[in-house]
């Protein structure tokens, strides 16, 4: 997977701790059953350029980032699931029903 990943900058605090909202930019099985705009949370000062084929969803921060990447036999996160209450969980589940 090719991508570029920057130092989250500007007006925003960082690291980027607390929930923020990610927006689906295209469906996928693992995505399934997670409304869009669900909330999840993060701890990060880093984050992938939102401009890749492999990009499932975004989220703002200072700027557009890629929140959820993903392809045939992975995925990636910019968030903690654990930590992401109900949406979560839900995204969890719906790995775990993909890989069983």
């Amino acid at each position: 997977m090719a991508g570029v990943v920057h130092r989250l900058s500007g007006a925003v605090r960082v690291p980027h701790i607390g929930w923020n909202e990610v927006r689906q930019r295209r469906s996928h099985p693992w995505l399934s059953g997670i409304p869009d705009g669900s909330h999840f949370y993060f701890v990060h000062s880093f984050a992938p350029d939102a401009e890749g084929d492999a990009t499932l969803a975004t989220t703002d921060h200072g700027a557009t980032f890629a929140s959820v990447v993903g392809g045939d036999g992975f995925l990636g996160v910019q968030f903690h699931p654990e930590k992401s209450s109900l949406a979560g969980t839900r995204l969890l589940q719906s790995v775990v029903r993909a890989i069983a």
